[in-house]
């Protein structure tokens, strides 16, 4: 466990272990998603923490056959850290439906204090073969395995005044979840041009739908 600071403030130290990379073993697959383990987030909270230095209360609120949606609050009393989350879960064993979205959503409370950051902000994923990719902004994202190969090639995205621009185009011709992540990452994410970025946000997202890729671009 990390010392505590007076006037209950977060340390440096304690703030780069919360945002320090996850294990490639904490990621895994569903759905064409990279998921969080929500055992590697309790790890991690237990280690700048300490064991019983955080505390959470999970309330039922909706249940649908075997489906269930719960509320979760994680407070660190010591650091005055208090969020609050919906996890939900579907499983024909109840008690597992109800522990699911308990760590469902303290998966998503752990986003909140920067646990898992690079996988939330798509910059490291995990492929179908168990390979993680990093994702940076001056990468091409490659991937070994020859029938899932992120290898984008994009045209000049900088108009002659110097200002990022989309080609909606392009987007048409993406092929998996990394190039798409790309792109959003890399060229919608900085376009200067707020129409025309909201355009292309729409754009991948129905690219996603037409590739089967169950993720939303915002």
């Amino acid at each position: 466990m990390f010392g505590k600071m007076e006037g209950s403030v977060l340390t440096e130290e304690m703030i780069a272990e919360l945002k320090s990379p996850l294990p490639a073993e904490a990621l895994y697959r569903q759905n064409n998603l990279t998921m969080i383990k929500p055992i590697y987030v309790i790890e991690r909270l237990n280690t700048v923490f300490g064991i019983g230095g955080w505390q959470t209360q999970t309330c039922p609120i909706d249940k649908e056959g075997q489906s269930v949606v719960c509320k979760t609050t994680l407070s660190v009393s010591a650091y005055n850290i208090y969020h609050e989350s919906y996890g939900s879960c579907t499983n024909k064993d109840i008690g597992f439906a109800y522990k699911g979205a308990e760590t469902d959503a303290i998966n998503k409370i752990g986003s909140f204090l920067g646990i898992g950051m690079d996988v939330y902000k798509g910059k490291v994923v995990k492929g179908e073969d168990g390979e993680c990719t990093s994702i940076s902004e001056n990468s091409r994202c490659r991937k070994t395995n020859e029938g899932n190969k992120c290898n984008l090639t994009l045209k000049s995205h900088v108009n002659k005044g110097g200002e990022n621009y989309i080609v909606l185009e392009e987007i048409d011709e993406l092929k998996n979840e990394q190039e798409l992540m790309f792109f959003y990452n890399n060229i919608i994410k900085t376009c200067n041009y707020n129409e025309r970025r909201q355009w292309a946000i729409k754009r991948l997202n129905k690219r996603a739908s037409t590739l089967s890729i169950q993720v939303s671009f915002e």
